[in-house]
This record gives C-alpha cells, sequence and structure tokens, in this order.
C-alpha cells in the first residue's frame, strides 16, 4: 500500500505513503494466508510492514501491474489517484478480491458508473493522514476504501 509512483503530467508528486492507521482499519477484512500485492510502492513505504505485523505474506513492485503481476490472491494498494480510472479497470481484469483507497471524489465520476453494482465502498471513522517522506503535510482530501469484497452492505462506516 502504498505509495504511489510520479504518473502525472504535471510531474506534481503521488507519493503519499499509507499510514499504519489505514492498513489497521481494513486488515481484518483480508483472509488469513492471503498473499498480498502492493502494486504501487516506493523506498520508503512501510506497508509491508504493517501486512506483516498482522500475519501477511506481501509481494510489492514485482514486475508491472499493468502487464505482468506476480503470483498473489489479494491487492491491497492506494493507487497514483492520478491513474486511478486505469487501475480500476485493471483490478477488474485481474479478477482478484482487492481493497484500495482512493479519494472520496471518485465515486461521482462518470467511468466510476460502471463499478458501482460490483463493489464496496468503506468509509474511515477519521480522514486518512498520509506519510510523505520529509514533510509534516497533512491530507487535503477525504478518501475512502474501494472493495471487491462481497460484504453484507454496498456502503459501510468502520470504526
Amino acid at each position: 500500500m502504498f505509495s504511489q509512483i510520479r504518473h502525472r503530467k504535471d510531474n506534481t508528486e503521488n507519493d503519499w505513503n499509507t499510514p499504519k492507521t489505514a492498513v489497521d482499519a481494513i486488515v481484518h477484512l483480508v483472509p488469513q494466508g492471503s498473499i498480498v500485492y502492493e502494486p504501487f510502492t516506493n523506498d520508503t513505504s512501510k506497508s509491508h510492514i504493517y501486512l506483516h505485523e498482522h500475519g501477511f505474506k506481501t509481494v510489492s513492485h514485482i514486475g508491472d501491474f499493468y502487464s505482468n503481476p506476480p503470483d498473489f490472491n489479494f491487492i491491497i494498494t492506494n493507487p497514483p489517484f492520478s491513474d486511478i480510472q486505469r487501475c480500476l479497470s485493471r483490478l477488474f481484469e485481474l479478477a482478484k478480491p482487492f481493497i484500495i483507497i482512493a479519494p472520496l471524489s471518485l465515486i461521482v465520476r462518470n467511468y466510476f458508473r460502471q463499478y458501482r453494482d460490483k463493489v464496496s465502498i468503506l468509509i474511515p471513522a477519521k480522514r486518512i493522514q498520509f506519510e510523505r517522506s520529509g514533510s509534516n503535510d497533512r491530507s487535503p482530501f477525504d478518501c475512502v476504501y474501494i472493495t471487491s469484497l462481497k460484504l453484507n452492505s454496498n456502503l459501510l462506516y468502520l470504526e
């Protein structure tokens, strides 16, 4: 989870690492024994450590998410928000269960309509405060988790 690689045409940074609290909030939904793939990591990401603390094996940044992913059976990631449309498409192509962090604004985008009946939206109890190397910046926007897991409701509030 889940940091992002620079993908924006304007060269602004997409590198915001996922904090431990964001992993802890959703890890109970991942089946024990899962091999969790983290396709968007960088040198300062700690999400694999957080997942290991919960007993999961992780693979990250092996191959190319868009063409050659490693062997895995679950995806947890914080994809580059500037590339989220492409990422969603690829997640459904892979047909593996996933949980991603996404900007709240995603749920009103036209391209998201095709996924509305295929996902559940998990609303965190508090704003996710992403980590950024060398910065004390606070997250300026709200995020949600989007999951392909079949849950009791399509909209759930996390504690």
